[in-house]
C-alpha cells in the first residue's frame, strides 16, 4: 500500500468556510506529505482552485450528485488504494465508511466537521435528508477512525448526540490562511486607518441571520453619522436585505458589495466586524478580522465565537439573538480605543503552522 495521503472535498466553488480552509490545509501539509492528491467531485466554478500549490496533484471526478459520486469513488478507491484520507464532509465521511466496508480496504479515514451536526438536523427541509440520511450518518459515522472538531463546542454535539468515542474526536482549531499571514508579514508596520464602516462577511443565506445586524446598524446609525453597514458576499437573501434597509429609511447606508476576490483590505480599514449567525463551526471571519487588527463583535451562538473572543481585547460576544445587547457591545466597540497589536496577537494560536502541525501530528 502507498504511503499517501488523499484529502477529499465536495467542491472549492465556496470563497471561504472548508473550501479556504481545504486549501490551506492542502499547501501546509504538502510540505510534510509530498506525496498528497486533492480529489474533488466537481471543481466547476471553482474560485478557490489558483490558490492550491500548483505542484499537488489535483483530481476531479466531476460529479454532482451522489449516487453516481458514490460509484466514482468506489472506483477511485479501488484503483489508488490510499493510506490515508483527509475528508471535509461528514457524508463523504460515511461513503468513505461504505466503500472501505465493500472493497475490503484498510485506509484510515479522518473526518474534519464543518458544523454543528445536530442543529444541520433541524434545519434540514427534507424528509429524506432529515430523517433516513441522518440517520444512516448517525449509525455509520461512529465508524470513521478520527474526527476532527473546530471547536470544543463541536466536541460536545459530537459525544451528546452521535455517540463517538471521546478517544476519537481532536479538536483543531481553523488556520488563518496564507494570503493573510503573508499580508501581514509584508505589512508589518501598517498601521489601523479606520474608515467609517461595519463589516460583515458570509453567504447571504438563512444561517448567517444577517437581519440582525441591520437591525442592530438601525439602533446606532443616528449617532454615528457617515457610519456605513457594508456585506460581502451573495446569497438567497440579498433582496430581502435590501428591502429591509430601505424600510429602515438605510438604503443609503448599507452597501452590497458582492463576491469579493481580495477582501483582506476591507478587514483592514473596517472599524469592526459583525458576525450574527444562528450557528458555526469555528468562524473563520472572526479569526481573519483579528488577524488583521480588527475588533469583532458577535452573538455568542453554538459554536466557537465564544473560543475566539475575549471582551474588551478584540472584541465583546452579544447574547445569543438579542439585538438590544448586540446594540450595546457594537456601541462599546465603536467607541472604544483598541490596542490592534493586542487584537492581532490574540489571533497567534491560530497560526497556520500551528495548526498544520496538529494536523500532522493526527494524521500519523
Amino acid at each position: 500500500m502507498n504511503n499517501n495521503l488523499v484529502i477529499l472535498i465536495n467542491s472549492l466553488r465556496g470563497v471561504g468556510g472548508a473550501e479556504g480552509v481545504c486549501i490551506t490545509i492542502a499547501n501546509g501539509l504538502f510540505e510534510k506529505y509530498r506525496n498528497l492528491t486533492l480529489l474533488t467531485l466537481d471543481l466547476r466554478g471553482a474560485k478557490n482552485i489558483k490558490k492550491l500549490n500548483p505542484e499537488i496533484k489535483s483530481e476531479i471526478l466531476n460529479k454532482k450528485r451522489a449516487l453516481p459520486a458514490f460509484i466514482a469513488l468506489l472506483y477511485w478507491f479501488s484503483v489508488h488504494k490510499p493510506e490515508r484520507v483527509l475528508v471535509f464532509n461528514y457524508k463523504l465521511a460515511v461513503m468513505l465508511v461504505i466503500i472501505r466496508f465493500i472493497l475490503r480496504m484498510r485506509f484510515r479515514i479522518i473526518s474534519r466537521n464543518i458544523n454543528i451536526l445536530s442543529i444541520k438536523k433541524k434545519e434540514e427541509k427534507s424528509f429524506l435528508h432529515k430523517y433516513i440520511i441522518h440517520s444512516i450518518v448517525s449509525i455509520l459515522y461512529k465508524h470513521v477512525d478520527l474526527v476532527i472538531a473546530q471547536s470544543q463546542g463541536m466536541r460536545e454535539d459530537l459525544l451528546t448526540h452521535y455517540g463517538i468515542s471521546e478517544k476519537k474526536i481532536n479538536v483543531i482549531n481553523n488556520p488563518i490562511q496564507f494570503r493573510i499571514e503573508t499580508f501581514l508579514l509584508n505589512n508589518e508596520s501598517l498601521p489601523k486607518n479606520n474608515d467609517n464602516y461595519i463589516l460583515c462577511a458570509g453567504r447571504l443565506e438563512p444561517q448567517k441571520a444577517f437581519n440582525y445586524a441591520v437591525e442592530a446598524f438601525a439602533q446606532v446609525a443616528n449617532d454615528y453619522p457617515g457610519l456605513r453597514l457594508k456585506f460581502f458576499g451573495d446569497g438567497i437573501l440579498k433582496t430581502g436585505l435590501k428591502k429591509q434597509a430601505f424600510d429602515l429609511n438605510l438604503a443609503n447606508r448599507v452597501d452590497f458589495e458582492g463576491y469579493c476576490q481580495d477582501i483582506i483590505p476591507h478587514y483592514v480599514h473596517a472599524r469592526l466586524t459583525v458576525l450574527t449567525s444562528l450557528y458555526e463551526g469555528l468562524p473563520n471571519v472572526l479569526i481573519e478580522s483579528i488577524a488583521l487588527g480588527t475588533p469583532v463583535v458577535s452573538f455568542d451562538c453554538p459554536s466557537g465565537p465564544s473560543e475566539i473572543i475575549q471582551d474588551g481585547v478584540n472584541g465583546y460576544l452579544a447574547r445569543y439573538l438579542d439585538v438590544d445587547h448586540l446594540t450595546e457591545c457594537i456601541r462599546l466597540a465603536l467607541d472604544r480605543q483598541w490596542d490592534t497589536e493586542a487584537v492581532r496577537a490574540s489571533a497567534n494560536r491560530f497560526s497556520s503552522s500551528k495548526i498544520i502541525d496538529e494536523y500532522a501530528r493526527v494524521l500519523s
